[in-house]
């Protein structure tokens, strides 16, 4: 589990007219980012809980075809971002230190 602690995320559910609300994405290696899905922060928009998926592709929500390639996740730091109608977060970094159960 995964908690990311701030200010401005869009809390679960107010965000009705485009379908994402907290866009999250996430370096998988050196190389890529991925796009782990859309969370819904707490009430008061200060917090977001999720887990990291095994793999993740670069298709996010708006594209109506998408053809991608499932990149797994590589050990080591990696840098994890959102996205919501308020903009772009900083990165954070965290280390992953096992490999995910498939």
């Amino acid at each position: 589990m995964v908690i990311i602690n701030g200010n401005g995320f869009t809390p679960k559910g107010e965000n009705k007219r485009d379908k994402a609300e907290n866009e999250v994405y996430m370096e998988m290696s050196k190389n890529y980012t991925g796009y782990v899905g859309s969370v819904g922060a707490s009430s008061d928009g200060k917090e977001l809980r999720f887990t990291i998926p095994s793999g993740a592709g670069s298709c996010s929500p708006g594209k109506e075809i998408c053809t991608q390639e499932i990149i797994g996740i590589s050990l080591g730091d990696r840098k994890i971002y959102v996205k919501n109608t308020r903009g772009l977060s900083n990165a954070v970094v965290f280390t992953v230190t096992t490999a995910p159960v498939r």
